[in-house]
């Protein structure tokens, strides 16, 4: 290459630079290059042997970095600042704007430029920027600041921050339904629950809230969030409400217990009213002398249709028998024996018909599992000693105010206060409980033990006695309604026949005492009576079916038979007009009624006076 002129570079005072390592630059030659004109000192003064003095500070002694970390000096200028790059030479050298810019977006590149960098032959210093003109473009306008609400800034801030969502979609799905429909704040839901307020929780509203109660698990990463720095305000609706509720104690066994409270007196009623039925039911069954007799007679019954046989003459019988009384039927198989034990009970014990009145709570009893009624009353005390820990653990706890954020105000928790009393109540009631329980399972079981049975069915599951016994009870009632029934339909057939021979009677008695159709008519006059009324009767005989015989007949047979029919309705009304004048002219004394209505004497039948 060419070598530089003399003078082109300055030489760095002692310790300021690092000389270049061998091959990385060219050492500036003697004397330096002179300054273009008017650059230098008035006057035209040559610069002093060996270039220009550093300026004050720049000539500090110091030790050399290690080799390679520092660059090349710059050529034409001065060498950059102990430890300082030829980046920050450069960013040095740039113009800096003198107002606020609107920023410019890119991607930077990063690190050590590499020797066959594109970036190594990008000269930026010879780029003129207009200042004017791009801060006059891209600075950043004023705006005019308007008065804002205090804290409307900070809302508004947070408002572009997006939402943090931690729980999975459909649980927080399901949790933001439940919250639309409380149409309350989370710290009043919180509230409420720490106050233990029945008006605010009730049942309903418990059982919802419980299906969106956060567990340990999803309270752990809520909170495990916001301890990290995590912003409270940027949570989703559904972690919010877990982050508020998540803070009170043992959340979900408290409103567990808070549900049990609801509904303990309507639970505690229940198993009491099926102890008292079952109870009920087996005094009826024991006391029943209606079903000692109905017992005492198929017993009868029984052994004498089996007499003579293994089975005849027993001390007792199975209460599965009871289901076999309406397969055994009559030699017609038209009546069955528990038919016929109902037909004698009406015959000789009525006695046995109040059956079901006495044993009225046995077919309600046969519904009644009594294991579980057992089961229910451990469960009862299960949950009451529940309580019980919970009351002891958390009046244990340090911790009994907790902080309402939206209200700037703290609650104390109210639940060892208002669930004591309710434990203590509870557990004397629960006592009295047992103690009818345990009284009613002795009597139950002595029941079943004095039947003696011997089916291994009922053996296995003693409760199916009440139902067979209740099944019974039915099928009596119904046979009772089914005699009842027969005997009131042969009493109506009775008096049916008896009102029909009554009625027959009345009109033989009336034919013989008719009197005649007009006054003074002789026996003659009667019995022409007579003679019309069977004419008339068998010319109404005689009369056809136009319609049916049109369709067999011929024509011309339809027609004579209309023009006899004709001829015998004119004859008979002939026949008519004589007898009632004939009539007339006897009640009249012989006097004649000529056609034409003028009267005239009979000379064969006039009468002196």
């Amino acid at each position: 290459g060419i070598p530089p002129p003399p003078g082109a570079g300055i030489p760095p005072p002692p310790g300021a630079g690092i000389p270049p390592p061998p091959g990385m630059g060219i050492p500036p030659p003697p004397g330096g290059i002179p300054p273009p004109p008017g650059f230098g000192v008035p006057g035209g003064v040559p610069p002093p042997p060996g270039g220009i003095p550093p300026p004050p500070g720049m000539g500090l002694p110091g030790l050399p970095p290690p080799p390679g970390l520092g660059p090349p000096p710059v050529l034409g200028g001065l060498p950059p600042p102990p430890g300082a790059t030829l980046e920050d030479a450069k960013a040095a050298k740039r113009i800096k704007p003198r107002v606020r810019m609107r920023r410019f977006h890119w991607d930077v590149v990063k690190g050590k430029a590499s020797k066959t960098s594109f970036w190594n032959n990008i000269i930026e210093s010879d780029i003129v920027i207009p200042q004017a003109k791009l801060e006059d473009l891209f600075s950043v306008k004023k705006k005019k600041k308007k008065k804002k609400k205090k804290g409307a800034s900070k809302k508004k801030a947070d408002a572009m921050e997006p939402e943090t969502k931690l729980l999975d979609s459909k649980r927080s799905y399901n949790i933001n339904i439940v919250l639309a429909r409380q149409r309350v704040d989370n710290d009043t839901i919180k509230q409420a629950i720490l106050q233990m307020d029945d008006d605010f929780l009730d049942p309903e509203r418990v059982t919802q809230l419980i299906t969106i109660c956060p567990t340990s698990e999803e309270i752990d990463m809520i909170n495990g969030h916001v301890n990290s720095g995590g912003k409270v305000h940027n949570l989703a609706s559904a972690e919010k409400f877990f982050h508020c509720i998540g803070a009170i104690p043992r959340i979900r066994n408290r409103l567990d217990i808070i549900a049990f409270k609801h509904g303990f007196e309507a639970h505690l009623k229940d198993v009491q009213e099926s102890i008292d039925t079952v109870k009920t039911a087996v005094s009826q069954i024991k006391n029943s002398k209606a079903f000692q007799t109905v017992i005492a007679t198929i017993l009868a019954f029984g052994n004498f249709l089996n007499s003579g046989t293994k089975k005849g003459n027993t001390r007792g019988f199975s209460l599965m028998t009871l289901e076999r009384l309406t397969l055994a039927k009559s030699n017609d198989n038209k009546t069955t024996l528990l038919d016929y034990i109902v037909t004698y009970a009406y015959e000789k014990r009525e006695d046995m018909l109040v059956l079901k009145e006495e044993l009225n709570l046995v077919e309600k009893s046969a519904r009644i599992d009594f294991q579980k009624i057992g089961q229910e009353v451990e469960v009862i005390h299960r949950k009451l000693n529940k309580v019980k820990g919970e009351v002891d653990k958390l009046s244990k706890s340090k911790k009994s105010f907790f902080r309402i954020f939206t209200r700037s105000t703290e609650v104390k928790d109210e639940f060892v206060i208002k669930m004591t009393p309710f434990w203590e109540a509870g557990s004397k009631k629960l006592t009295e409980l047992q103690k009818v329980y345990l009284t009613t399972s002795m009597e139950y079981k002595g029941l079943v033990v004095s039947f003696e049975e011997t089916s291994s069915e009922l053996k296995k599951e003693p409760s199916k006695i009440f139902g067979l016994i209740a099944n019974f009870v039915n099928s009596f009632n119904q046979a009772k309604e089914t005699f009842e029934k027969k005997q009131l339909d042969a009493e109506r057939k009775r008096k049916r026949e008896e009102q029909k021979k009554r009625d027959a009677e009345k009109r033989k008695q009336k034919l013989k005492r008719r009197p005649s159709k007009i006054k003074g008519v002789s026996s003659r006059s009667s019995s022409r009576t007579r003679s019309q009324s069977a004419t008339r009767a068998k010319e109404r005989s005689l009369k056809i079916d136009e319609e049916k015989v049109s369709d067999r007949v011929p024509v011309e047979v339809v027609e004579a038979l209309k023009g006899v029919k004709r001829a015998s309705e004119r004859h008979s009304r002939r026949r008519t007009f004589t007898e009632q004048l004939r009539q007339l002219e006897d009640a009249s004394g012989g006097i004649m009624v000529s056609p034409v209505g003028s009267p005239k004497l009979a000379p064969a039948r006039l009468h002196s006076n």
